[in-house]
């Protein structure tokens, strides 16, 4: 809207007073035409709130404390720094930003992560990529000189020359296909020791050139035992036995003595004041030099210290712990005091958004908290969990309606509010659950009838009879179909299934009498189309089938039409959603946010411009648009309109500009056939052309188009798109 007001008032002065600035009219116009773009089509602004990463690694190196997250890569402080800093500069792809080891190695700091292995030779260096993601890094060591190892599953790999090249190095171990989880070197003793997940325990002494089994903990089998932790603390070489405790290696007997007892899983130690302390699951626990028994816990003094923590680190009188709880903490060596050090650190995946009209709803992966707002996420409450220990159980979906909410989370059930948010009771009644308590649930929906519906794993739906109460409803014809959506569409309930066994056998189904019977829908989902993004955008019923794009129909599920124009080749959608009549989907692969306007064949980019945030779900509200973003928080685009921002995913140029008539120059490759798409502001569609004969210069010429700016958009067919702003006069 402001940017609206702004283009009329600045044509207004240029019509108006150009005599005062001596310029020609057609020299202003094309001035007003490139300042104006970013106040035409607005910019992505970050909310400031308070969602946090879950820090798997902390280092120190080079006067930092270094923190790896899970999705969001990684960042460094100080003990005399406020705020955490990004420190992503060379990790450009997703999968870089998945950490599972950092550690220092002969003075620089390695990143071993799903997209590969990078280093970093000092503080203000960019990572450098030493390994691609076709041999994902779990863990890496260096064993003297310019040797490196890293591992890898179905490999163990070796450099001697610093990670310029890599050879295999299996030489026995086990053939056929093996994981290597941990790994773990003596620099005093030479021998490197590794764990295979599920297999056992290898060693090497000879610089990684051979490998050789030893002794599990305790004697115990490596299928129900689970070496989760290796580290060499002051010489000695320890690790974490999963259910049973903290065990050291005596390198000259080859056999392991157990510490003490510790039924969590062991993440990382530290030694500090005579005590062994230990990041787990459970939290941190200590346990005395001298003494029997079992870990305890910390009397730990800040609300949530004692769920799920990952590691340690040491930095003079203070210890950093990184974990589940929305940051590190600060702990100092007395064990006494803690602190929350979070600012800034913004690497948490937002796996939900929604909203009522008036408030809106967030739940961050692998956080204990939802949280509430009311200001478009300038401030937020946390919504405080029935169960707040429970680790990985992310919310998969909700229904909010007024001050009536639904939220479900797979494995752990049905959460239910009726003051937005700000008290929350369990409603499982009725619901099967395993030993553990468990409730796989997938989706939620209201019927026409009124009530709510549950979609399940199994394939079976529930509905209430008292908001808190559920009954068996009905059953899809496969037990091993997962109800990955369920939605409203007309008359109809719709719901989308992929199947966990054979993924061959996923449908679309229908219902006409509220999810009583279910009826398969015809169409090209059987062949392995898994359907995970289903919506309804009053007029046609979209969904988005894994690895193939997405389907619409307009006859309510008996007929389907592809459209996959302005997306990538490879894609699937995990969800897709519509608000005013436009669906919204968002790529696993690369995770762009895409938009397609009602009527349209086309799908439009929304972030894709350089600085613009990967996204992971998606809300429309009062006029805002809303991305939960996979690794730096939540952004929201006020006063949303168009939605269209300039790309150049194909090089070209557009000239002249204002005319009545242009031409566009190609200046790389694409990919027939092309698609050639005018906007006018609002996002119509003005015209629209096909051209499947390969030409470096497309000629436009304005006809009936009024005086105005306008976007030309081009689209080839592996999605790569050009995006142009043309003012007719």
């Amino acid at each position: 809207m402001y940017g609206k007001i702004f283009l009329v008032i600045s044509i207004f002065y240029l019509y108006f007073y150009d005599t005062k600035t001596n310029l020609p009219m057609k020299k202003l116009l094309l001035i007003a035409l490139f300042v104006l773009p970013k106040m035409l089509f607005a910019q992505w602004q970050e909310c400031s709130t308070p969602y946090h990463g879950t820090i798997l690694q902390l280092a120190s190196f080079d006067g930092y404390i270094w923190a790896g997250t899970e999705i969001g890569g990684v960042y460094r402080t100080t003990n005399q720094q406020a705020n955490w800093e990004v420190q992503n500069n060379g990790l450009s792809a997703g999968m870089n930003r998945q950490v599972n080891r950092l550690k220092v190695i002969n003075g620089e700091l390695y990143l071993g992560c799903r997209g590969g292995l990078f280093k970093r030779s000092s503080a203000n260096a960019n990572w450098v990529q030493l390994a691609d993601y076709f041999y994902p890094a779990s863990d890496v060591c260096g064993v003297g000189g310019n040797i490196l190892l890293y591992g890898t599953y179905g490999s163990m790999r070796r450099s001697t020359d610093g990670g310029l090249t890599w050879q295999d190095s299996n030489t026995g171990l086990p053939a056929g296909g093996f994981d290597v989880r941990v790994m773990e070197n003596d620099l005093t003793t030479g021998e490197i020791i590794i764990s295979l997940g599920g297999v056992g325990l290898y060693h090497s002494t000879n610089l990684g050139l051979s490998w050789s089994p030893i002794n599990y903990p305790g004697g115990l089998s490596p299928s129900s035992n689970f070496i989760t932790m290796l580290k060499m603390v002051n010489n000695t070489m320890y690790a974490g036995l999963e259910p049973q405790g903290l065990f050291s290696w005596n390198t000259i007997t080859g056999n392991w003595q157990m510490i003490a007892q510790a039924s969590a899983r062991i993440t990382d130690m530290i030694f500090v004041n005579n005590k062994y302390l230990i990041t787990s699951s459970y939290g941190i626990q200590m346990f005395p030099q001298f003494g029997s028994g079992m870990f305890n816990y910390i009397n730990a003094t800040t609300p949530g210290f004692l769920s799920g923590t990952y590691c340690l680190e040491q930095s003079g009188s203070v210890i950093y712990s990184g974990g589940m709880n929305e940051g590190a903490y600060i702990i100092d060596t007395s064990l006494m005091a803690y602190s929350n050090k979070i600012d800034g650190m913004k690497s948490s995946s937002i796996s939900l958004l929604e909203g009522d009209g008036t408030h809106l709803l967030t739940q961050a992966a692998n956080q204990h908290f939802t949280y509430s707002s009311n200001d478009e996420f300038t401030t937020a409450t946390p919504i405080f969990d029935v169960e707040p220990y429970y680790i990985n159980d992310n919310y998969l979906d909700a229904s909010l309606d007024n001050t009536k909410w639904y939220m479900i989370r797979n494995a752990r059930g049905v959460n239910v509010s009726y003051d937005h948010g700000q008290t929350v009771i369990k409603a499982n009644n009725g619901l099967p659950a395993t030993i553990n308590q468990t409730y796989f649930l997938m989706s939620i929906c209201k019927s026409n009838a009124g009530y709510m519906i549950l979609g399940t794993r199994e394939g079976k739906f529930y509905k209430t009879t008292n908001d808190t109460t559920w009954v068996p409803l009905s059953d899809l014809f496969s037990p091993n179909e997962s109800i990955d959506k369920i939605i409203n569409a007309g008359n109809y309930l719709f719901a989308g299934t992929r199947n966990v066994l054979n993924p061959s056998s996923a449908h679309v189904y229908r219902s006409a009498d509220n999810g009583q019977t279910w009826q398969i829908m015809p169409g090209p989902f059987q062949n392995g189309m898994s359907v995970y993004g289903l919506t309804f955008d009053g007029v046609r019923l979209i969904a988005g089938a894994s690895g193939y794009g997405t389907w619409y129909s307009t006859d309510y599920g008996l007929t389907w039409t592809s459209v996959t124009s302005g997306l990538p080749l490879y894609n699937y959608f995990r969800d897709i959603k519509s608000y005013n009549g436009s669906a919204y989907g968002i790529s696993e692969l690369n995770k762009n946010l895409y938009r397609l306007l009602s009527g349209d064949t086309t799908w439009i980019c929304l972030n894709c411009s350089a600085g613009d945030p990967k996204a992971n779900d998606v809300f429309y509200q009062n006029n805002t648009l809303f991305l939960g973003s996979v690794d730096y928080g939540i952004y929201k685009w006020p006063n949303y309109t168009t939605g269209l921002a300039e790309q150049e995913d194909l090089a070209s140029s557009l000239y002249p500009n204002p005319s009545k008539n242009c031409q566009i120059d190609l200046t790389n490759d694409y990919a027939l056939p092309l698609s050639v798409k005018v906007y006018d502001l609002q996002g119509k569609t003005v015209y629209s052309e096909t051209i499947n004969d390969y030409r470096k210069t497309i000629y436009l010429n304005a006809g009936a188009f009024k005086a105005g700016v306008y976007s030309v958009q081009l689209t080839d067919d592996f999605g790569n798109s050009s995006l142009k702003k043309w003012l007719v006069e």
